[in-house]
């Protein structure tokens, strides 16, 4: 199935959502057709055809392209697809499309290569930022891409940014800032690490390096400049969605996520304004916040927007992802040879996890 709102991504991306219907004529012509082309179908055959014909939001044919041809009407427009092939969108089943959008305006690091790559592009920002402000950078990529295989440290990052806090995430889980930073969100030598998180520390000295992992993190989140107002949240919301459209996405779970977030979503919904389908998990960690989460089922569910229930947090993701055996050293980044990754139980522990996930099930 797809929605006309998402027609207009057919030329350039040539995907389409749903069953592949194949039928007899219809009363009424089709709104669009797509011809001359390879429609993968991915029926119990994977059948690859040459034609399909759509109505509102409806496949009412697939074939040949004669067949499919018959559909047409005066109105109808018809997209010669000169050979491209036509596939079902995509569906990502974990997928943090609101905080994608926030990351819009972040300073971009997925074409970065070295720790000076990350020290160039943060310099760039530094230099149209007032002094004090803070400099934030997308969370969308990986230190395994730079030829140093670790994320940068306060220090590195200091020497480009001695008077603006810097905030680099990398995913949700792991964050490495400068001095400034640590200094507004309160993290000395002594400082011990929160329950869930570690401050990476060098084993020399004791002195945090900038590097925190899980719940670590949170320290330097509290203190990040409020998002933006939901109006502006909206926008980039939906700028995020029409470009994972043009990578062929067309459904999401949305895995985490607060009251407000869930409001903009509706809203969107609402305005006609939503291009990818969306299930949205709502994050709990206690049994109170499952109860909350809960709540959301109030929430009308259409063919684009659903509540599908609560995402919980049980240990952290890729380094803080809890393990039975010790983790590998990663000088710089992962100095503790007995690290195992984090456990995120809620403060009745097991007892007040099995209580919120009995809420859930019920």
């Amino acid at each position: 199935m797809i929605t006309t709102r998402m027609r207009h991504l057919l030329p350039a991306g040539f995907l389409l959502a749903g069953s592949l219907l194949a039928g007899p004529t219809w009363a009424q012509p089709a709104d669009l057709i797509l011809h001359n082309g390879k429609v993968v179908t991915v029926d119990k055959n994977f059948t690859t055809t040459e034609a399909l014909a759509i109505r509102g939001d409806r496949f009412v044919a697939v074939g040949d392209n004669e067949t499919v041809l018959k559909e047409a009407g005066p109105n109808t427009q018809i997209i010669d697809l000169d050979g491209r092939t036509v596939v079902p969108g995509l569906i990502d089943t974990h997928l943090h499309m609101a905080s994608a959008a926030l990351n819009r305006p972040a300073v971009k690091l997925l074409e970065a290569r070295s720790v000076d790559d990350v020290k160039k592009l943060i310099a760039e920002r530094v230099a149209q930022t007032p002094p004090g402000q803070w400099v934030v950078a997308s969370s969308g990529w990986h230190e395994s891409l730079l030829s140093e295989g670790r994320l940068p440290t306060r220090y590195e990052l200091d020497e480009v940014s001695p008077n603006n806090p810097v905030f680099i995430p990398r995913g949700g889980h792991v964050v490495t800032v400068n001095s400034k930073a640590l200094e507004l969100a309160g993290i000395k030598k002594d400082t011990p690490d929160p329950k869930g998180g570690v401050i990476v520390r060098d084993p020399a000295t004791g002195e945090a390096i900038g590097v925190l992992l899980e719940t670590a993190a949170y320290f330097a989140r509290r203190v990040l400049p409020p998002p933006p107002a939901p109006a502006e949240r909206a926008r980039l919301l939906r700028e995020t969605m029409r470009e994972l459209n043009s990578y062929g996405l067309v459904s999401v779970v949305e895995p985490g996520i607060d009251e407000p977030t869930i409001q903009i979503y509706a809203q969107l919904r609402d305005a006609g304004a939503m291009t990818i389908r969306t299930d949205l998990l709502y994050r709990a960690l206690t049994k109170e916040q499952v109860q909350k989460g809960l709540s959301q089922t109030s929430l009308r569910s259409d063919d684009m927007l659903r509540f599908a229930g609560i995402k919980y947090p049980l240990d952290g993701g890729v380094e803080g992802a809890r393990l039975y055996e010790p983790y590998q050293i990663v000088p710089g980044e992962q100095p503790d040879p007995n690290y195992r990754g984090v456990l995120l139980l809620p403060p009745g522990g097991e007892d007040e996890y099995v209580e919120g996930l009995k809420l859930a099930a019920a």
